[in-house]
């Protein structure tokens, strides 16, 4: 929209195909940003399906152990990203937002036809604890010495994008892609490791390789860090609440 009226004084037309997430985000920024510029706007949403929402929705499962609700779709968004967090209070959905709790058991991944706990300290792709990870049988020794190694590796030079799976085996090795990347970013993104960008998806982890070196020695930096904070802030002053990494 470039703020002038359409030639002929009529209202701009807008057609958005598709009502997921995404169809749904465009088209209600689309008619805020008219609101906004005062400009006169018909906005055509086109769905193939009966329902609006895409893959998201919630289904509720009536069985002989009880009622369930179960999430068909992405259940949860990530509280760094302020972005969603701003478009669900601008509609009104502020005050309905929840919290993840930690689940009571840990998270698995599927290997062989058996249940695998993910190793504890384990920050998306990254891990922060070295002892679960040499103990985890996700991976092969050679695989777990290999992902280990990672703040011994040097940084790649700034050469534009690449895809998550292309970060994960440079800096972690090739077992960490099937084992770690691509089950943990299946349920976050819905997609491949291979599909990812990093740029759109994990620049935070690009600029801790660059500006760091690893993106393991950048975790531990801040951890320090948290904890030289907690130290001057005194063990009587209350702690503030650490927001919820999804909601």
């Amino acid at each position: 929209m470039n703020g002038r009226q359409p030639p002929d004084g009529g209202r701009l037309r807008v057609v958005v195909v598709g009502g997921g997430i995404t169809g749904l985000a465009a088209a209600w920024f689309a008619l805020a940003e008219a609101r906004a510029r005062r400009l006169p706007v018909v906005v055509t949403l086109c769905e193939a399906s009966r329902r609006f929402g895409g893959r998201i929705q919630t289904e509720i499962v009536e069985t002989a152990d009880g009622r369930f609700v179960v999430e068909a779709g992405p259940d949860a968004f990530v509280t760094r990203k302020p972005w969603a967090l701003a478009l669900a209070r601008a509609v009104g959905l502020g005050d309905r937002l929840l919290p993840v709790t930690p689940a009571p058991a840990p998270t698995a991944v599927l290997r062989r036809g058996r249940a695998v706990p993910l190793p504890r300290g384990l920050s998306l792709v990254v891990p922060t604890r070295l002892g679960p990870l040499l103990a985890s049988p996700l991976l092969t020794p050679a695989g777990r010495l290999r992902m280990a190694l990672e703040p011994f590796f040097p940084p790649r030079p700034p050469s534009g994008d690449e895809s998550l799976a292309s970060f994960v085996r440079r800096r972690f090795g090739a077992e960490a892609v099937p084992s770690l990347a691509e089950p943990l970013m299946a349920g976050i993104y819905g997609a491949r490791p291979e599909a990812l960008s990093m740029r759109a998806a994990f620049p935070e982890l690009l600029a801790d390789e660059r500006e760091v070196g690893s993106v393991v020695r950048a975790f531990w930096r801040r951890a320090r860090s948290a904890r030289e904070r907690a130290g001057r802030a005194g063990r009587g002053s209350p702690r503030p609440a650490a927001p919820a990494p999804f909601v």
